[in-house]
């Protein structure tokens, strides 16, 4: 069975819809596609942080604040340094 990585499976997790930013790097390998794709995923990072920081209890939303906050920051850390056109994986890999 074909794993994805953590970095892929946090964008598909948190992509604003099949024309996002995060969900055109997911579906890619995980690829940042120009400069402005860059600043794209950065926004769209940048505004699923903020609402982790805001987000009601785990009881009221499903989600755990802190623990995706840190998943959301070791996407941005890597779409920020990510070499340009560059898969981190396969995107055909994970599929059965």
């Amino acid at each position: 069975m074909a794993t994805m990585s953590q970095l892929r499976l946090v964008a598909y997790e948190w992509h604003g819809g099949g024309g996002s930013s995060l969900y055109q790097f997911a579906s890619t390998g995980g690829k940042v596609h120009s400069e402005e794709h860059r600043a794209n995923l950065v926004s769209e990072i940048e505004g699923d942080i903020r609402y982790c920081g805001t987000a009601p209890s785990v009881e009221d939303n499903g989600i755990d604040g802190p623990v995706e906050e840190a998943r959301l920051t070791r996407l941005l850390a890597h779409v920020q340094q990510a070499e340009i056109g560059v898969e981190i994986e396969d995107p055909k890999d994970n599929f059965e």
